[in-house]
């Protein structure tokens, strides 16, 4: 019966951990997601600016 319980327990805890994996993972996706949208924002603005460097240039 101890047995039992302990086996349960440790279920218990490994789901405790699972569910929080689960929710750093979520997190860790949106900020490589936000990062790579900013990085794409960053490319485009700096594409502009040459674009405009280069007018004032001529």
């Amino acid at each position: 019966m101890d047995d039992n319980v302990e086996y349960y327990e440790f279920l218990n805890f490994v789901h405790e951990i699972s569910k929080k994996l689960k929710s750093i993972q979520k997190d860790s996706t949106i900020i490589i997601f936000r990062n790579f949208d900013l990085c794409l924002v960053k490319k485009e603005l700096d594409t502009k600016i040459d674009e405009l460097d280069q007018l004032l240039l001529k």
